[in-house]
């Protein structure tokens, strides 16, 4: 008999946190389907509408929301885009043990894309 050094229930590693999600139906396709599609159009009006609507929330809950214009509108559509395609790679690619590659490169540029255009929208609001 084998001990481990750590037991398995309720522990986890490092290396269960790399892959997505339970390859079910409904990661598959309403995680790496629905919802980025539903993500990439609203991307595409903010970019093409150059308007955007952000909801804010507080500690109590909605509290109304900000619209903005312009190329902080671009920027909140560009966000929304790397959201997408952050979410088809995680949901739709990680189950896929062969196409673990594409995910991760998928992964990556959509975290980078979202951070970039959410970074922007931050600091125009902010700044302006």
């Amino acid at each position: 008999m084998m001990l481990s050094p750590l037991p398995r229930s309720g522990v986890q590693s490092a290396s269960d946190w790399a892959g997505g999600g339970a390859d079910t139906f409904w990661t598959r396709w309403g995680g790496g389907w629905v919802f980025p599609l539903m993500c990439l159009s609203a991307g595409f009006a903010c970019i093409v509408l150059q308007k955007a609507i952000i909801p804010g929330f507080g500690r109590l809950g909605w509290y109304g929301y900000i619209v903005v214009y312009g190329f902080t509108a671009t920027a909140a559509g560009v966000a929304c885009i790397g959201a997408a395609i952050y979410l088809h790679s995680r949901c739709y690619w990680y189950p896929r043990l062969h196409h673990v590659g594409i995910a991760q490169i998928g992964e990556a540029a959509g975290l980078l894309v979202f951070l970039a255009g959410m970074i922007t929208v931050i600091y125009r609001v902010i700044a302006y």
